[in-house]
């Protein structure tokens, strides 16, 4: 596993936030379990794969490919991220400004409802 740290490309039209980061960890997976993954990540229906070379290697990610509805994470599911930020040695604080976020997105989201 390696650490990865990636600066957008100002000039890709996809990016949100030019020259921002995005952090996460970088594993060599072999076939079958790329099988098993986009079964869990319900591919393609959920999720499409996003292909990119960081130093000399092919990488995949998947992507989102419609937005759904906002939900809080289940508690299991954040105890597995805030692992895999604890493992691959990220700064936790990234993820709990995410998560301020997402939730402060949600809450204007519903007064604007009322």
């Amino acid at each position: 596993m390696n650490k990865l740290q990636i600066i957008s490309d100002k000039n890709k039209k996809s990016s949100k936030i030019k020259n921002s980061l995005v952090q996460g960890g970088l594993f060599e997976i072999s076939k079958s379990d790329e099988k098993k993954l986009d079964i869990y990540e319900d591919y393609p229906i959920l999720y499409k794969k996003y292909y990119f070379y960081y130093y000399g290697k092919r990488i995949m990610t998947y992507t989102m490919v419609k937005k759904t509805p906002f939900k809080f994470s289940t508690e299991r599911y954040l105890n597995v991220v805030k692992r895999g930020y604890k493992d691959c040695g990220l700064d936790k604080r990234y993820l709990q400004i995410g998560l301020l976020g997402s939730w402060l997105k949600n809450l204007l989201i519903r007064l604007v409802q009322l």
